[in-house]
């Protein structure tokens, strides 16, 4: 009877260890599909769940709201200047206008979709000076998987034409995206893409959704993002889709 008693034992055991695995490997993949973001085609925030602050920027008092935009288990960092109706962070996006270039096409991709063809993603602008800088937060710590990543068209077609503020990109310039993973306080590591780059004899222009592998970061609780380049005037922006993670 004992012996019946442990092998019945031992068979639930099984059993409660095989439903564990099955629950700590739910996979997420964050495509920005149920956003809805209006006749406007983007929502670049506010965040009204935050309070507005009172901030003065180059002499001038501003309305600034340092806010998240919610998606599922993570929160992408938005900051919005409602007296300048400007913007950092993250932005939720459906537009692909390949063609315009300049500010007022910030929120299009280069090219013609989201990833795999779908209709959303999102728009970083993440300068390396922005304070604070673009972050994906977790509820609770996720296993990072992948992500696509992109340029968007305002920095590729200033990089590949110029502008009033930079000159069109030559041998030896480079714009670098780094992302940089933690688990609370805790650097778990970093990986790099180049959105553009002219060294060593290239002309490489990222114009097509490249796949990420991340999965060296391993279990993160923030994502953060900066944009660099070899010249200054370049603007800070990228495009992000499909974002697979293990959620615990």
């Amino acid at each position: 009877m004992k012996r019946f008693f442990y092998s019945v034992i031992a068979i639930l055991a099984l059993f409660a260890a095989s439903c564990s695995e099955e629950i700590t490997q739910e996979t997420v993949v964050y495509d920005f599909e149920n956003q809805t973001l209006g006749e406007t085609g983007y929502v670049n925030g506010p965040d009204k769940t935050v309070s507005a602050q009172k901030v003065t920027l180059y002499g001038t008092e501003c309305t600034v709201y340092y806010g998240k935009l919610a998606y599922d288990n993570a929160s992408f960092s938005n900051t919005f200047n409602e007296t300048w109706a400007s913007w950092s962070g993250f932005a939720f996006s459906q537009k692909n206008d390949k063609a315009t270039a300049g500010f007022t096409n910030q929120y299009s991709v280069y090219a013609n979709s989201g990833a795999n063809n779908s209709s959303k993603f999102a728009v970083s602008y993440a300068p390396a000076e922005s304070t604070p800088i673009s972050n994906i937060s977790f509820s609770t710590a996720e296993e990072v998987k992948k992500m696509w990543v992109n340029n968007s068209t305002y920095a590729a077609l200033t990089m590949l034409n110029g502008d009033t503020y930079t000159p069109k990109f030559k041998a030896g310039d480079w714009t670098l995206l780094t992302i940089t993973g933690f688990n609370g306080t805790t650097q778990k590591g970093k990986i790099e893409c180049y959105l553009a780059d002219y060294r060593n004899g290239k002309a490489e222009l990222l114009s097509n959704w490249k796949e990420l592998d991340l999965s060296s970061l391993g279990l993160v609780s923030n994502l953060e993002f900066i944009v660099t380049s070899s010249q200054s005037g370049v603007p800070s922006y990228f495009c992000l889709d499909n974002l697979e993670t293990v959620k615990p």
